[in-house]
């Protein structure tokens, strides 16, 4: 009976019976930009504005910011970020933040390119009270098909670290793209499918996903 206790939790995951998860489709488009202020330069100026179109509203993201580099291929960023949100039901309202995080970045064998970033947030919305905490962890893979071409996975989980009324303490949301990327110089272009769980309102979105880094 003890060896069937794994089957029959497996099955039960399966089981038409559980709680169908609302489903949501959109776009998203990303720009992001690094400068440095001279080639030699440690320090980093940072910014990425964000349009993402769902079903019934539509979300703006500025971020700015400053990294240094500390190593190459570790670096420290700030900055600030502001996040207005348009609905359909005219329910508008913005939400701030202040972030700081630590990235690492390192190429395996000349073909496999690795970025792991942590990530806190201090949140909070216009329109209720309280700080939220958030800590957000993405592990990135780049696999080099061509000089000019790479293979994109990332995932991207979101835990809230306290709890107010608008934003519950614990896991919040994960993110998982997959798609290509092709590589300029200066820049990179990566256009692929991006699946959003969203835990507090049991939601799965597909999303369409096109992001534009520049770097100089």
């Amino acid at each position: 009976m003890k060896r069937l206790l794994p089957l029959l939790a497996a099955l039960a995951l399966l089981c038409p019976c559980a709680p169908a998860l609302a489903r949501d489709v959109g776009t998203w488009e990303m720009f992001n930009v690094d400068a440095r202020p001279a080639p030699e330069s440690r320090w980093i100026l940072h910014t990425d504005l964000h349009a993402r179109r769902m079903a019934g509203r539509f979300q703006a993201l500025l971020r700015p910011g400053v990294g240094f580099e500390i190593m190459p291929g570790l670096t420290l960023w700030g900055g600030y970020t502001w996040v207005p949100v348009h609905t359909d039901a005219n329910e508008d309202h913005s939400q701030h933040d202040v972030w700081q995080q630590v990235q690492y970045t390192h190429r395996f064998v000349d073909k496999l390119n690795v970025l792991l970033r942590e990530r806190i947030e201090e949140r909070f919305d216009e329109t209720a009270d309280g700080l939220s905490l958030r800590l957000r962890g993405m592990a990135r893979v780049g696999y080099l098909i061509h000089p000019a071409l790479e293979m994109a996975l990332w995932d991207e989980s979101f835990v809230n670290l306290n709890g107010q009324d608008w934003a519950s303490k614990g896991f919040q949301e994960n993110r998982a793209f997959a798609g290509p990327a092709f590589h300029f110089p200066g820049a990179r272009i990566e256009v692929g499918y991006m699946n959003q769980y969203v835990h507090a309102s049991e939601t799965m979105a597909h999303v369409v996903m096109t992001a534009f880094f520049v770097n100089y």
